[in-house]
């Protein structure tokens, strides 16, 4: 019996580790040479190399394992939740970007796989999945909502949603490994329902509230060594991201957390899972909205909002 429960404590402990070190991944703390190990691999070397490890039995030193822990719950991650992964929808929004990843990534028949192509490239996925071709129009924010709406009374337990090049970008596919062992870890629902969510701290919710592309791509512009071509977009009908985040949010949600609220969840990169239940309370007609506003030109302002939105609007506190 201690054995047996020894190796479950190491197996939540080694989890706990591979989520901490991903997102400590993304957050720029560990080196970018090791984001292109073996995360699994990374996590069990860090609790092998720990001094005080006792074998045979595995259980970690009483030193290590308080960290992990006080770690964890600052997550909002219990590391005595048993894994019962569920069903998980993946919708994925293409261009022309090689889709082969996704064959490895989420292998599972406990995923459906929903890939949504703007480009003239088919999907090179071999396993299972439902393509859709559209309108090379509104950034990935649109073609999340493109599923969102006709799917509105048939969504998965937990939906993940990501763009077609996560796994050719570093922090996008840090994001991805930190979100889908969440999801498989069935720790989803303790954190609200959503995850990766970055938190603003109070000093900084002015800022973002403030924040507007048209200022912040002029000051781009100005750079000698920026890259233009972020900036090559359609403006926005709204000054800034407080306006349209008053626009967007549903009126319950803007009373719950009012203007100033902090932290404020923000999500990036278009990286994300969240749950059935946290789609649904938001009324279909807000996610019409929402499409209307990116519905237009190929690369608006408004998407680079959306993606900021996403956090705020689904994630259950």
């Amino acid at each position: 019996e201690h054995q047996r429960w020894a190796q479950a404590m190491q197996e939540h402990l080694r989890l706990a580790a591979v989520v901490n070190l991903l997102l400590a991944s993304v957050r720029g703390a560990v080196p970018a040479e090791r984001l292109e190990s073996s995360v699994v691999e990374d996590a069990e070397k860090l609790c092998s190399e720990h001094e005080g490890l006792q074998k045979p039995l595995a259980v970690p030193c009483e030193e290590f394992f308080e960290n992990v822990i006080g770690l964890s719950q600052s997550m909002g991650i219990s590391l005595l939740k048993s894994r019962h992964p569920e069903e998980t929808g993946v919708v994925v929004a293409h261009y022309n970007e090689d889709l082969a990843w996704i064959d490895s990534v989420f292998d599972s028949p406990k995923y459906r796989v929903y890939v949504y192509s703007k480009g003239n490239v088919e999907p090179n996925i071999t396993r299972e999945h439902k393509w859709t071709k559209i309108w090379n129009v509104g950034r990935e924010g649109l073609t999340y909502l493109t599923h969102i709406i006709p799917y509105y009374d048939q969504f998965e337990p937990n939906m993940i949603f990501v763009p077609g090049n996560a796994w050719s970008n570093e922090k996008k596919r840090a994001l991805l490994r930190a979100t889908k062992a969440i999801v498989e870890s069935d720790q989803l629902h303790m954190l609200g329902g959503f995850a990766p969510a970055y938190e603003s701290s109070c000093d900084a919710v002015p800022g973002l509230l403030d924040f507007s592309i048209s200022e912040w791509c002029s000051s781009l512009l100005k750079d000698p060594h920026a890259d233009k071509n972020v900036c090559a977009m359609q403006d926005s009908h709204y000054a800034n991201y407080s306006e349209f985040r008053a626009e967007m949010l549903p009126s319950y949600l803007i009373g719950e957390r009012g203007n100033a609220s902090c932290p404020l969840p923000i999500s990036q990169y278009g990286v994300f899972a969240t749950r059935r239940e946290n789609l649904r309370r938001t009324d279909i007609g807000r996610y019409y909205k929402m499409h209307m506003s990116l519905n237009w030109k190929k690369n608006p302002a408004d998407g680079h909002y959306m993606e900021r939105l996403w956090a705020e609007l689904l994630q259950m506190k």
